[in-house]
């Protein structure tokens, strides 16, 4: 069994990722990425992707 929980201050209608600020390995040894809300963007699916309604269009 797995649990987890997730604060509802990350929910705004859908889970935010920029606000819990994940941090990810990036490759060598030592090298980590973090994940920021301001660094985010929105990149348009193409007409006629599949199932549009659940990315939000």
């Amino acid at each position: 069994m797995l649990l987890w929980h997730i604060d509802k201050t990350l929910i705004e209608g859908v889970y935010n990722t920029g606000l819990a600020r994940p941090i990810l390995r990036a490759g060598r040894g030592g090298d980590y990425l973090e994940v920021r809300t301001e660094n985010m963007f929105e990149m348009k699916r193409p007409t006629g992707s599949s199932k549009p309604e659940f990315h939000g269009s």
